[in-house]
Order: C-alpha cells, then structure tokens, then sequence
C-alpha cells in the first residue's frame, strides 16, 4: 500500500519531474528515412572503399611483379647477348675454317697441277730426245759420237729421272700435308660446327625465355592499366557517395531540429496535462486512495511501494528537474513483472536510457511500457495476456538501483498511469 503524504510533501513529490517523459520514451526521437539512406550510403562507401583498398593492393603487387620481371629480362638481355655474341664467334670460326679447307684444297689442285705439268714437261723432254734420236733412248745413247757425248746424254737421262723422282715426291709430301691439314681443319670445323649448334639451342632457349617474359609483362602492364581503370572509377564512385551522405546528413540535421521542435512543442502541452494529473493523483494520495479505478493489472505482483511519482522530480542521476513519464516501483532484481492488459509486445529489446525495456500495444492508442529490466521473456509480436509474466526486474539503462519503471501512453503521449491502474 502507499504511505500516506500530507498536502505539501505530496505536492512536491507529484511535480518533481516532468521533462523525463519524452527523453526515457525510445531513448530519443525514432531513426527516419533519411538516417537509414546515411547508413546505406556509408555501408555502400565503405564496400567501395574496401574495393577501392584491394585495387591498390593488387596495383603495387602488379607494380612489383612487372619490376622484378623487367629486372629479370634485362639479364636475360643480357645473357641473350652474350650466347649471340660467343654463336656469331663460332659461326665465324667456322666460316674461317671452311674458307682453309677451301684453300688448302686449291693447294693441293695447285700442287697437282703443278706435278701434272712437271711431268707432262718431263715427258715432253723424254719424247723429244726420242724423237730426235729416231729410236730408243738405248738408241740415242749407242748413237753417241764418242765417250763425252754418251756420258752427257746418260748423265741428261738421270737427271731426268732423278728430277722426275723429286718431283713425285714432293707431290706426295705437298698432298700428305694438304690431307692432314685439311683433316685438322675438317675435324675442327665439325667440333665448331657442334658447339655452334648446342649455341644455338641454347639461345633459342634464352630466346623463347625472353619472348615469355615479354608476353608476361605485357599482359601485366595491360592488367596494371585496367586497375588503374578501375581505380579511378571507385574513387569517382567513393566521392560520389561522400557527397551524397553530406547532403543527407544535412538533410538529417535539418528533419531532426523539426522533429526536436515538434517534440518540444508535444514535451510542453504533456507537461501542462501531466501537472493537471499530478495535482489528481497527489489530492488521491492525501485521500488514502491507492490508485485509479482502470481496468489494467498492477505491473509488479507483491510489490506496492511506489519510489517515485508521475510527474516533475529532480532526476537522481541528471540532478535536473525533468519530467517523469511514469511511476518507479520498488522490487528486487529478478523478480516478475506482469503485463498490466492483454495485448501484442511491440517492443523487446534495449531502448536508451530505459535499458532493456518491453512495450505492449493495448489497442485504441493504448500502450505500457516496461523498463530497467534485467531479463526480457517475451519477443517482438508475441500476444500476451493480462498478468503473463513478460520480464525480471533489474536496473539496466539509465538508473540508480533494481526497479520497474512503468508508463502508460495513449497515442503516443504519457498519461498518468494511477488512472489506469
């Protein structure tokens, strides 16, 4: 039961309070359009501005994929280079080798034809000796006039023979040589004919590596370019948004003074109800009434004790006079809270400075709101009924110890809850 207060202590304790209703209520004024249009846009910016960072990444990934391949190429220039260089040397070596072999066997046709015509002149010689001693050489030298004459034509016909001998000799050592040099030179032009071509394998090798390298680098630069592309897109499209969200947080600021001006206007013509209402339930106080004669159920079973009244108080926290938009009833924490009236949960969840904090919608405008709870029991839609058991007493939110704040609001608007009780 409620302790009985004379007139003057009643009085002050109805008009403690009467700016607490608009601000418990919600925590605030209700998220408009506008501010869930700021949200989307900065989730959409933030989604293009994470694009835009892994962009930037792969960009200097690429930047130094393409410097360490541009660093390998030049090696590879490099070592193209050198394999062109040592190939070339070789093919000139070859080149020189073929150019001796060539020579050496127009030496060996030289030495040839020079025996050819030694020996042909030898002939020529033999023939005509012959010839002009009508006979044979025997002949020709039977045919001598005396010892003298005989002894020079068999000295004549030795030197002949001995020239001839030379001659063939010299032809063989001349072709022996010309056929060993040219087997030197044929070998070592085959032995620089097959490095040439290992050469050469290796620097078609050195050359398909590089052609690769090429190929790879410049698809890079073509991806490189295309993300750059694609940058300047995302940061065209992230300063966009940025734009947008300044003009709807400017159009935000400007809903919300509205809003704040209406509220104040609703705060003030509620304040002037609620001291009406005030000055009812503190003349039913001093009259030892307990309540109104509505038809809803006390909200917290086995507790009566009401700790602060509805109307204007001096905040235990704020230590300002502010309204209250309802009445604090004193109960341990975790104990019941009851619905007051049948009726659909419309809110169940954490509201400002009320904490977690249940709604119920009555129908006809009504509602009852439930604060400070330390556990809500029933969810969002859920149908309750008169005297269900929907939370536990506690002190989340804005409050100085375990309570149950609770309002009564008809369209939207607190009315004293003694009315209704």
């Amino acid at each position: 039961m409620l302790k009985r207060f004379n007139i003057s202590g009643a009085c002050k304790r109805t008009f403690v309070l009467i700016m607490c209703a608009a601000i418990l209520f919600g925590g605030g004024l209700p998220v408009s359009a506008t501010n869930a249009a700021i949200e989307e846009k900065k989730e959409e910016r933030k989604e293009v501005e994470s694009r835009l960072g892994d962009v930037r990444r792969e960009m200097d990934e690429g930047r130094d994929e393409s410097e360490r391949l541009n660093g390998a190429r030049r090696e590879m220039d490099i070592r193209v280079e050198a394999s062109e260089m040592e190939y070339n040397e070789l093919i000139e070596m070859l080149r020189l080798y073929e150019e001796a072999i060539m020579d050496t066997e127009l030496a060996l046709d030289e030495a040839i034809a020079i025996c050819d015509e030694q020996r042909e002149l030898l002939k020529s010689r033999v023939r005509s000796m012959y010839m002009n001693s009508n006979g044979s050489a025997l002949e020709a030298l039977l045919s001598s006039k005396d010892i003298t004459s005989f002894m020079e034509m068999l000295e004549l016909f030795s030197v002949i023979s001995n020239h001839d001998k030379e001659v063939l000799e010299n032809y063989k050592l001349a072709r022996a040589d010309v056929d060993y040099k040219r087997s030197l030179q044929m070998a070592a032009a085959e032995r620089t004919e097959e490095i040439a071509g290992v050469q050469q394998i290796e620097l078609d090798a050195f050359n398909v590596s590089r052609t690769e390298l090429e190929n790879r680098i410049v698809g890079l630069h073509d991806k490189i370019n295309r993300l750059d592309l694609l940058e300047d897109e995302l940061e065209w499209q992230s300063n966009k948004l940025q734009k947008e969200i300044k003009e709807l947080v400017a159009k935000a600021e400007a809903e919300a003074e509205a809003a704040r001006q209406k509220a104040e206007a609703e705060r003030k013509a509620a304040a002037e109800k609620a001291a009406k209402e005030a000055a009812q339930a503190a003349a039913a106080t001093v009259s030892g009434g307990s309540g109104g004669s509505g038809d809803m159920r006390w909200p917290a079973p086995g507790y009566r004790r009401v700790s602060s009244a509805y109307g204007n108080r001096m905040h235990p926290v704020y230590k300002r006079n502010i309204f209250h938009a309802g009445i604090d009833i004193a109960a341990p924490s975790g104990s019941n809270i009851a619905a007051a009236k049948s009726g659909t949960v419309i809110i169940a969840r954490v509201e400002g400075g009320y904490g977690n904090t249940v709604v119920i919608d009555h129908g006809g405008g009504l509602t009852t709101l439930y604060g400070h709870c330390s556990k809500i029991l029933v969810k969002t839609g859920q149908k309750v009924k008169a005297g269900d058991t929907i939370a536990r007493v506690g002190s989340t939110g804005v409050s100085t110890g375990p309570h149950l704040h609770f309002e009564v609001r008809k369209n939207g608007s607190p009315v004293n809850p003694n009315n209704y009780l």
